[in-house]
């Protein structure tokens, strides 16, 4: 991703953050907005040197969108305890009792440096959330390390029925893992005390 062709705005007004990259039809903008929750307290979400930095936070796009997409970002963690880095799509319809409220990928800190990545559905049944995982890479210590101040390159191509997960110049291939939702909006998550990440761009494709 060229970073020089990232544009990022900011609303002081109401936290619309956005960074996009140039494309065929020109340069694009997404807009975000906060996401509500009471575990968000002295949480951040703020522009930093032309970067977004996420803390204990969440943020969604306002607009929505459908399959087939490609989202792609870098992100850096901005200490030794920051500890996940998810992006969440959350099915725009309001989902009845029971059923599905987002499909999830995380990159998370295991023993340090030491990164594990998975793709998870969580569903609602009753007054309870069950998370199912449908993809995981454990941590082994070689096949993805990402210190404080390293980049990490993710690039997630989705369909309907099917994933494909790039890290790094890695790529896995999930089948029967994709979006079945007609519209969805994306949520970046860094919920948790210092859970602190840098987004140095982000688009959707």
């Amino acid at each position: 991703m060229d970073c020089s062709r990232t544009k990022t705005l900011v609303s002081a007004l109401v936290l619309l953050v956005g960074a996009g990259c140039a494309s065929v039809s020109g340069p694009q903008s997404i807009s975000w907005e906060p996401v509500s929750s009471q575990s968000q307290t002295n949480g951040v979400a703020a522009i930093e040197n032309d970067h977004l930095v996420l803390e204990n936070r969440e943020i969604g796009t306002a607009n929505t969108y459908a399959t087939p997409l490609a989202v792609e970002c870098e992100v850096s963690p901005e200490t030794a305890v920051s500890s996940d880095f998810g992006i969440k799509f959350v099915p725009s319809a309001a989902p009845p009792t029971s059923g599905e409220t987002d499909r999830m990928f995380v990159l998370s800190s295991v023993n340090g440096s030491s990164m594990m990545a998975g793709f998870s559905v969580a569903s609602r049944q009753g007054a309870g959330l069950v998370t199912r995982s449908v993809w995981e890479k454990r941590a082994d210590g070689q096949w993805l390390v990402v210190k404080p101040g390293d980049v990490c390159h993710i690039r997630l191509t989705l369909s309907k029925d099917r994933l494909e997960i790039g890290l790094n110049g890695q790529t896995f291939s999930v089948n029967g893992a994709g979006l079945p939702y007609e519209r969805f909006r994306v949520q970046l998550s860094c919920l948790g005390a210092k859970n602190r990440w840098r987004v140095l761009n982000f688009a959707v494709r």
